[in-house]
């Protein structure tokens, strides 16, 4: 009974936050990653405008926090903003004095509870599963000037599939029924949120 009770938040998460999802694939900002005639200047403000998403996000996620499944996530394996900081660094029109003037988003998801970290989480952790047909189309059209400025978007390598299943079994066992509410409203405000500022930040 417990298995079915937790691996039902996972489908209602996929189901209930289609439209989000869908959503944000349209973003006209995010779907210049996969246009044909995609620029280096325009693949950069994206890793810019993503840069500014993860650095307001992830210390509220990780910094002092205390639950007890994050061994088990593994933060130094899954956080992004290092990856975000080599990929600019790896641009060449960034130093690291120069990132950290780049602006940051105030609009978040709440992180003050550990369901609403697992709705976020399954947001950026589920962002990672097309990274490998990105980072293909990228090198595609942009060749050797993105050589080395792909890690945000490829992170894991051949261990995409099975770093999501790994996450997928924790956030059912990381959870209560009584908690489901709050993942799906979290996931929801999440991608809300990150189609908001990837818009915001190309008008600044």
């Amino acid at each position: 009974m417990e298995i079915q009770e937790q691996i039902s938040v996972m489908k209602r998460l996929k189901e209930e936050t289609r439209p989000m999802h869908d959503a944000i694939e349209k973003n006209p900002y995010l779907e210049q990653v996969t246009s044909d005639s995609i620029s280096m200047e325009e693949y950069h403000k994206i890793i810019e405008a993503f840069w500014g998403y993860y650095a307001a996000l992830e210390p509220k996620l990780f910094e002092n926090a205390t639950e007890q499944w994050l061994g088990e996530f593994n933060v130094p394996q899954r956080e992004k903003l290092s990856l975000l900081k080599a990929d600019l660094l790896a641009m060449g029109k960034h130093t690291e004095e120069s990132i950290a003037s780049i602006p940051v988003c105030s609009n978040l998801p709440e992180t003050n509870s550990s369901a609403k970290k697992l709705g976020i989480l399954y947001v950026l952790e589920g962002s990672t599963l097309g990274g490998s047909v990105i980072t293909r189309h990228l090198k595609s059209k942009l060749g050797d000037a993105v050589a080395n400025c792909t890690q945000f978007y490829f992170p894991y390598g051949e261990m995409t599939g099975p770093n999501w299943k790994n996450f997928a079994m924790l956030v059912e066992r990381s959870c209560t029924p009584d908690e489901h509410d709050e993942i799906v409203e979290s996931a929801k405000q999440t991608f809300q949120s990150l189609d908001d500022w990837m818009t915001k930040f190309h008008s600044l």
